[in-house]
């Protein structure tokens, strides 16, 4: 029970993995459009950075915004492991991240109240990423593309192992 109490305190001081990219109360979801980035592809994320100026973390789930034209600014964040091995005295091993971002990208839509919009992408022959929304019926509503050149780079060591 105990463990039950805990877990649910840790998901309400999460918070909620919805932004609503608009000033004011939250509304009901038939009076927004909700915006839902393609996370479906490991090591590979289409990235909401802003939506009409409104800068998001790129870790939201989903974006609501009002009926009406937006502009959205997306990302591409590319992830690649490289296996690290060090001697076999040292007891340890593990993997190294890189991370490629490529962007921003602008899609200009016009929402509708009460519809979701999913935000998709493919990787070009040159490098660069195509990114498109799309309405339910898998419509394009939106697209834009970014350069095939990264435009920063990060790295993070991953899976230590002693």
């Amino acid at each position: 029970m105990t463990r039950l109490i805990l877990l649910l305190a840790l998901f309400a001081l999460c918070g909620c993995t919805t932004m609503a990219a608009y000033s004011g109360p939250r509304r009901p979801r038939e009076q927004v459009a909700q915006i839902v980035p393609d996370r479906s592809s490991w090591g590979r994320a289409v990235c909401v950075d802003a939506v009409d100026g409104f800068a998001s973390d790129r870790y939201y789930l989903s974006f609501e915004v009002l009926p009406g034209p937006h502009e959205i600014r997306l990302s591409v964040s590319e992830r690649s492991a490289v296996p690290i091995y060090l001697p076999p005295f040292c007891g340890y091993s593990g993997c190294v991240a890189r991370y490629d971002h490529y962007g921003p990208a602008v899609v200009k839509i016009a929402a509708q109240a009460g519809r979701t919009y999913d935000v998709a992408m493919r990787r070009l022959d040159d490098g660069s990423w195509s990114l498109w929304i799309q309405d339910e019926a898998k419509r394009v509503v939106g697209a834009a593309q970014t350069g095939p050149t990264p435009r920063d780079t990060s790295w993070e060591i991953c899976e230590t192992k002693k």
